[in-house]
């Protein structure tokens, strides 16, 4: 069998991460290029010119136009946080690497945090997410991995789990997916999908 290039595409193995973003310095860096890729731009005025200077123990850019003072924080998800970049950069590898989510409090272990921080982290991350994927929303049809619905009832009922009214969204996404369920006699329920109702989010599929 041909192995699916989606899930053996590659990706960054931890001593990669460890390599690349292990220390504050490197995180930083890679946070200002990716910011600022052609160089500072001040957000109150979009000036260019600028000065420097540390503070408490920080990088600040101050505009010469201005005089406003900014960090490569600032109005990011990392502004006025008091966590190094290092645990920041970290949380993002986690949450982003796991297939089946990760949990605050394997987040708060992984990172030695308090678990009011690692749930705090991990939604913010979560929100961040979801909004840079909103316009990137799926259509039409196609097809998925690890699909499952609830399976027909038992007994002397004739009706499908599946066939009942408050599953109708349900059997609309699997029809969507129902590539699985093609010959297996069972149009609407392909036996591998799992779907779960997120509020404000709408249909989302878990791994």
């Amino acid at each position: 069998m041909p192995q699916n290039r989606i899930q053996f595409q590659h990706g960054m193995s931890l001593s990669e991460f460890i390599d690349t973003f292990g220390t504050e310095a490197k995180c930083e860096a890679a946070l200002e290029r990716a910011r600022w890729p052609t160089g500072f731009v001040c957000p109150a005025c979009g000036g260019h010119e600028h000065s420097r200077f540390l503070a408490d123990g920080r990088r600040y850019w101050q505009c010469a136009h201005c005089r406003t003072p900014s960090s490569v924080r600032s109005g990011t998800l990392f502004h006025a946080s008091k966590l190094p970049l290092t645990q920041w950069f970290q949380a993002i590898y986690l949450v982003t690497q796991n297939k089946n989510n990760i949990s605050a409090l394997s987040l708060k272990r992984h990172l030695g945090v308090a678990y009011a921080t690692a749930w705090r982290v991990k939604h913010k991350l979560l929100e961040a997410m979801a909004q840079r994927e909103s316009a990137r929303l799926p259509r039409g049809a196609g097809s998925g991995l690890d699909l499952c619905l609830p399976a027909p009832r038992r007994g002397p009922r004739s009706e499908t789990r599946c066939s009942s009214p408050r599953f109708a969204h349900l059997r609309q996404v699997a029809w969507m997916f129902g590539s699985a369920a093609a010959g297996s006699g069972l149009d609407f329920c392909p036996p591998l999908t799992r779907l779960a109702h997120v509020l404000g989010l709408g249909l989302a599929i878990k791994h």
